[in-house]
C-alpha cells in the first residue's frame, strides 16, 4: 500500500506503516494530526502527535486555517518526513497536497486516518455513524488523552 519518498503524486501509507516510519526515525519523522482541537483532544491522539488544525471547528460549520502551510512551516524543515493524518482521510488529502506545493519534499497521507471509514454494511447495528473500518484506533496502535503543549 505504502509507496517510497520521491515517487511522483500523493504517498499513501497505512497506520501500522506511519507506525513504523515513526519509531524507525524519531528523530526526523513526524506525524501531524491534522483534526480540529476538539477531535485531537476528545477522541484521542498518538502521544507523539503535532495537532496542527486543517480547519477550525466553529458553530456554523469547520473553517479552513488559512496559516496552515505557515504553521507547518515554522515547526518543520521542507526536508523532514511529514506524516499527515486527519479523522478519516478527507482533510489529510488536501493537507498533503497543500504541502507539497509549498515544496514539503517527503509528505505521507493516512487515508484511513485516526477513526477510520464509517460502516456502510445497513445490516450492521453501526451501521452509517460508527466509524469501524480501518484506521489508527481499529488497527490497536497506541494513543492517548493526554495534552502535551509542546505538540499542540
Amino acid at each position: 500500500m505504502g509507496s517510497k519518498s520521491g515517487e511522483m503524486g500523493l504517498r499513501k501509507i497505512s497506520p501500522v506503516e506511519a507506525y513504523k516510519m515513526l519509531k524507525d526515525n524519531l528523530e526526523h519523522t513526524f506525524l501531524i494530526d491534522i483534526r480540529t482541537r476538539p477531535e485531537y483532544e476528545f477522541v484521542g491522539h498518538l502521544p507523539l502527535a503535532y495537532n496542527i488544525p486543517y480547519e477550525f471547528w466553529t458553530p456554523e460549520g469547520n473553517k479552513k486555517n488559512s496559516n496552515f502551510v505557515e504553521d507547518v512551516s515554522e515547526k518543520f524543515r521542507k526536508d523532514d518526513v511529514l506524516i499527515i493524518m486527519c479523522r478519516s482521510g478527507d482533510r489529510s488529502r488536501l493537507a498533503c497536497e497543500d504541502l507539497e506545493k509549498a515544496s514539503f519534499k517527503h509528505v505521507f497521507d493516512v487515508p484511513a486516518g485516526f477513526e477510520g471509514k464509517k460502516v456502510e454494511n445497513k445490516g450492521s447495528i453501526y451501521y452509517g455513524y460508527h466509524r469501524r473500518i480501518n484506521g489508527w484506533q481499529h488497527d490497536g496502535l497506541p494513543y492517548t488523552y493526554n495534552i502535551n503543549p509542546r505538540l499542540s
